[in-house]
């Protein structure tokens, strides 16, 4: 029975005895009382109030601690579902037990055992661990559930420790000397009665048995830990590494590690860190108001900042900053540190502070202690009389004969106590500034919480700087004052974030996506930017090559690391039943709407209300609009991340289901606008068609939409979920019908050929085999000819074109027929069949229909009607039909432009501008390259953006500024080779190798026609051929060549022309022969040879090819 009248005193508020008494105000009663009780009791103080209730909230903690008796019967409470998480596991085994049950008598043997037991009770109960099994000798104690603490593995680790020297100290009968050995370990396991058979606290996992293999190797007295509880207490405890060992059952060996001794360290975050820390990305303010603060302390006026914000956000570490800045000053800094299982111990982090600065160490003689304390005593305190015994009270040191402590009553101690511990404080002032640093004051014990509050009462004369950091529930028992300041630090911004992750990889940088993963699952906190990172350079998911990272498989979210895990785990813990409804709302999403949750959670509306309120209240979610209608949304993407993972997979597929049939209910429309998060539930729920179906319907969505990326996912998703399936028709339709949207999406986002184009289009060519598809075929060979046709592979791309023809043979559908003459008439064009190109081009359009618009788009990607007349305009144009191409090519670019198709709208300007550089029309060239790059950069087509800057440099060089433009030239074609691109180059270089014989740099020029007409019958891309020799011949006779030489160039090239039916390119290889030929005086063959020639090309008198042979034909006459 708590003695009410005492504890008021202990507190200083006896004041108040006789209220509580008058209001029958005693035992448990005590416990239930709110700050709106203690107001109507008329204490209107409020700091009185505040200190009552911590200190009601501590001594019923330390109550429970006290009279927890871990039977089977108190220990065995259901946490409710199974589930998965992260524990650590200790198993304790008591040495020699066989020896000892064959000397003492049975009922000895009992009492040893028992009391071994109860040693491992009370230890485990100082942390609330739990103890989960007595198996005979060995005990099984869990840390991290049912109540997760983010230092689960520290209070393992120091329990380990304390249970060996528990058991030391116990004395069986016949002197023997009892001793333990202790293995922990840290993992993923599934805890909980998963069949209804087992025990609420069973685990599944390899975790336990890892540590039941860790004691078994242990020596007598010795704790063992494994690798990933090393990695959470590391700089914590004084470890010996033992090397890798071998442990039954585990194929791999594991290194293992002794613990010595804890490590007492002043700074815990230091601690933590003993290889260093990050360089303090932002806070440039809060630093700076520090520095201000600290220079009013200089002058005598002490300053009080409370410095708050959640774990993680860097609070220690901007403190740490300062005394960094404050390196070259002489100051003191004394420092209390809050811990979570001593928040009922009095004054522990003033006795953890004493003990440091005394260096007193626990196995110190009494007196030797003693001796240690008076001599820190000693330097800031005259009189040592009162203040040694009083001090020696609350470090537990005997004082002997040396010092007597006088009767006083509890609270007049108490009072005595504090003022001996400021009277310390006090003292430092007396050489230099002190900058006194309290961490974690929302795990203080209530009298050291008295003590900050005589300190920030007398602060203000006083060359002290107090600096109180706590997590945003801390609510402050003192009021504010002039001399104190309130700092909350919140996230950082991405660009801060970016700052880290390079920190933490040295400046190598990740790939675009990982790294825009980790800054959204760590909103702005630098502990989880660091600690994921850290995950993601040492789980294998990135691979070192150099300069940066590369994935090394597909992307997936890195898994939360085990050193954040239980401080998540340990905010959940802590909502009780109301964890239930965090977890389905995790299910649905960063994001969920209550009418989502209530479908879901079928749960009473009122029930439901409530504990959607405590996960408000908890601060885990906020939420925006009404109760009932509103959504709510995960503060932290990792605490939501936390919260699914620990739900086991059977109970993520029933949710996910029950998501999935819930929003196609709700919320119908979500068919048509969001697929893509029904297929993400379906997924879920282990449903595999109905994903894989939904996943399709979003690729459609978004390829409409011109997200070819997005669309390649969804596909892949898809692939994914069909895979997974038996191999019946069925499904190789499903995967044929995505495969083919991919490969659209892959075109238009990377590339027409891209190693991933022909992947894709050459499995659909499989699937359509295998289940004898003609129309699907011609789909599939058409991707696949795209792929040929960019990478300039004509011989391969005329054979597709042929297994087109075939497969369309006897089939009257116009899409296909208009697909069949297309890319017939397209491979004989760049083969060098310019006339036989136009026939074919003209049947596709001849095939084409306006209705069939949408169906070209969705299978090709292309508006069909504006691809076909560009080809055909060059194709006119080589073919001598200058006006109708002009015509024909101002149709495509209309086309393209209505269609409201970006991509079809950036391959129209940009073939377009290749034939207006082709007719010398450079002005409009210029125009529609310039329309290219923008529309392709607006829109994100990689390809196009590459060949409008091809375009450009070779429009530079054209110009007369050659050194500029074949550098743009050169650089874009080599991010075209990147991509696959071969297509199309060669004409450009060309013409940039006819420029550099115009600017007279003939050498350039010759080494830029060479690769020229390399690439071109290297391709078969022979449509380019005449013209590059006649570049060829001019080159030759600019650089002083026999003209016997030049001339039979262009001979070869007016054949090539003539044979190809290239009448633009007969009639240019024509007139560059004509002109050497009236050099020689040889008008007649001049005249006998361009007149035939000309006399077929009469639509356009102004083309600059024209006008040339017409000046040439009037100068002879």
């Amino acid at each position: 029975m708590i003695d009410v009248a005492r504890w008021l005193v202990e507190q200083g508020l006896e004041q108040y005895a006789e209220v509580f008494a008058a209001n029958a105000l005693e035992g448990e009663v005590l416990f239930s009382l709110t700050e709106a009780d203690l107001k109507d009791l008329g204490i209107s103080a409020l700091g009185h109030r505040k200190k009552l209730l911590r200190s009601l909230a501590a001594l019923q903690a330390q109550q429970e601690l006290a009279t927890t008796r871990p039977s089977r019967e108190s220990q065995n409470t259901s946490a409710g579902f199974a589930e998965r998480r992260q524990l650590t596991v200790l198993f304790c085994d008591l040495v020699g037990s066989t020896e000892l049950s064959a000397r003492l008598d049975p009922e000895d043997l009992r009492e040893v055992i028992s009391a071994y037991h109860d040693a491992c009770i009370q230890v485990a109960a100082r942390v609330e661990a739990y103890v989960a099994r007595f198996l005979g000798d060995g005990v099984l104690i869990y840390f991290g559930w049912p109540q997760a603490h983010e230092d689960d593995a520290d209070r393992a680790v120091s329990t380990g420790l304390a249970l060996i020297e528990a058991i030391n100290h116990l004395k069986p009968p016949g002197g023997a000397q009892l001793q333990a050995r202790i293995g922990i370990a840290t993992g993923p396991v599934v805890i909980g009665d998963l069949s209804g058979r087992e025990a609420a606290d069973t685990v599944i996992g390899e975790t336990p048995n890892l540590a039941a293999r860790l004691q078994a190797i242990a020596e007598p007295g010795a704790v063992l830990i494994s690798p990933i509880t090393r990695r959470l207490v590391d700089g914590l405890f004084e470890l010996e590494d033992l090397g890798p060992q071998n442990l039954k059952g585990f194929a791999n060996a594991l290194t293992v590690w002794r613990v010595k001794s804890e490590i007492r360290a002043n700074d815990r975050f230091e601690a933590k860190h003993p290889v260093g820390y990050t360089h303090l990305v932002g806070r440039e303010e809060e630093l700076s108001l520090f520095l201000r603060r600290w220079q009013q302390v200089k002058g005598g006026e002490g300053q009080v900042i409370l410095l708050s914000g959640p774990a993680g956000i860097g609070k220690s570490r901007l403190v740490l900053e300062l005394r960094e800045q404050l390196s070259g000053e002489t100051y003191v800094a004394p420092r209390l540190q809050g811990t979570p299982y001593h928040i009922s111990t009095p004054l522990y982090p003033v006795i953890q502070h004493f003990e440091n600065a005394a260096d007193v160490k626990r196995d110190d003689p009494p007196e030797v202690k003693l001796d240690k304390i008076e001599a820190l005593l000693a330097r800031n305190t005259g009189d040592l009389d009162p203040a040694v015994p009083l001090m020696a009270a609350v470090l537990g040191i005997p004082t002997g004969s040396r010092y007597t402590l006088p009767e006083l009553t509890p609270q007049r101690q108490k009072q005595l106590t504090l003022e001996v511990i400021f009277q310390q404080l006090e003292g430092l002032t007396a050489g230099c500034p002190v900058l006194f640093i309290c961490e974690d004051a929302q795990w203080l014990d209530p009298t050291t919480l008295d003590f900050l509050e005589l300190v920030i009462e007398r602060i203000e004369c006083l060359k002290v700087m107090l600096i109180v950091t706590a997590r945003p529930e801390f609510s402050p028992p003192w009021d504010s004052s002039g001399h104190m300041t309130a700092l909350s630090l919140n996230g950082l911004p991405r660009d801060q974030g970016v700052s880290i992750v390079e920190q933490m990889t040295k400046g190598k940088s990740l790939p675009g996506s990982l790294l825009q993963e980790i800054l959204e699952r760590a909103d702005g906190v630098p502990l989880f930017i660091e600690e994921l990172t850290r995950e993601v350079i040492e789980s294998g998911i990135v691979i070192d090559e150099g300069n940066s990272y590369a994935l090394a498989g597909p992307l997936f979210p890195p898994v939360i690391p085990a050193t954040l895990h239980d401080s998540l785990l340990a905010r959940l813990d802590r909502l009780g039943k109301a964890k239930e409804i965090a977890q389905i709302g995790a299910a649905i999403g960063r994001d969920f709407s209550f009418p989502l949750l209530a479908a879901v959670a079928e749960r009473p509306q009122e029930e439901l209300r409530d504990m959607v309120e405590q996960l408000v209240t908890s601060g885990l979610v906020q939420p925006s609009g009404s109760p009932d209608t509103g959504v709510y949304s995960f503060k932290h993407a990792l605490v939501r991340d936390t919260a699914y993972e620990s739900l086991l997979k059977s109970r993520r597929r029933q949710i996910h289901s029950g998501i999935a049939s819930a929003l196609e209910s709700q919320r119908p429309e979500t068919k048509d606008i969001q697929p893509e998060l029904l297929a993400h539930h379906y997924a879920g729920a282990g449903q595999t068609q109905e994903a894989a179906d939904y996943w399709r319907r979003a690729a459609e969505r978004t390829i409409e939409h011109f997200a070819n990326s997005e669309a390649i996912a969804h596909c892949d998703r898809a692939i994914m979920q069909l895979r997974t399936l038996p191999p019946a028709p069925e499904r190789i339709r499903a995967e044929l019908e995505v495969q083919l949207i991919k490969g659209v999406a892959v075109r238009a986002a990377k590339g027409y050929s891209v190693p991933e184009s022909e992947e894709v289009f050459l499995r659909a060519c499989e699937l359509c085999e295998t289940l004898g598809d003609r129309v699907n075929l011609v789909h599939a060979l058409r991707g696949l000819f795209g792929a040929y046709y960019v990478a300039a592979r004509w011989s391969d791309a005329e054979r597709v074109a042929e297994r087109i023809c075939a497969a369309t043979d006897g089939l009257d559908d116009r899409v296909l027929l208009c697909i069949r003459w297309t890319m017939d008439g397209a491979a004989r064009l760049f083969r060098g069949e310019p006339a036989d190109a136009c026939t074919c081009l003209q049947r596709a359009l001849d095939c084409y229909d306006e209705k069939d618009r949408e169906i070209h788009i969705r299978l090709t990607g292309h508006e069909m009607a504006s691809l076909i007349r560009f080809h055909l305009a060059i194709a006119e144009w080589l073919s001598g039909k200058l006006d109708r191409a002009m015509r024909t090519s101002a149709e495509a670019v209309d086309i393209a432009r209505s269609a409201m198709q970006p991509f079809s709208l950036a391959q129209a300007l940009g073939n377009i501008a290749l034939l207006q550089i082709l007719a010398r029309n450079f002005d409009a060239a210029k125009e529609l390259t310039r329309e290219t790059v923008e529309i392709s950069v607006q829109h994100g087509i990689p390809d196009y953006i590459l060949f409008g800057n091809l375009l450009a440099g070779t429009l530079t060089a054209i110009e007369g500024d050659l050194r500029n433009g074949n550098r743009l030239a050169q650089e874009s074609m080599v991010g075209l080779h990147r991509a696959g691109w071969r297509c199309l180059i060669p004409i450009l270089l060309v013409h940039i190798a006819a420029a550099a014989e115009r600017a007279e740099e003939t050498d350039m020029g010759h080494e830029i026609a060479r690769n020229a007409l390399s690439m071109i019958r290297d391709s078969g891309e022979a449509i380019w051929e005449a013209e590059a020799l006649r570049i060829q011949a001019l080159i030759k006779m600019a650089c002083g060549a026999d003209s016997a030489e030049a001339e039979d160039i262009l001979h070869a090239a007016i054949d090539l022309a003539r044979r190809q039916k290239a009448k633009a390119f007969q009639i240019r290889s024509a007139v560059s022969l004509a002109h050497l030929w009236m050099r020689q005086g040889k008008l007649h063959e001049s005249q006998s040879l361009l007149g035939p020639i000309y006399a077929e090309i009469t639509e356009v008198f102004g083309a600059p090819d024209l006008v040339e042979a017409r000046m040439l034909l009037d100068k002879h006459h």
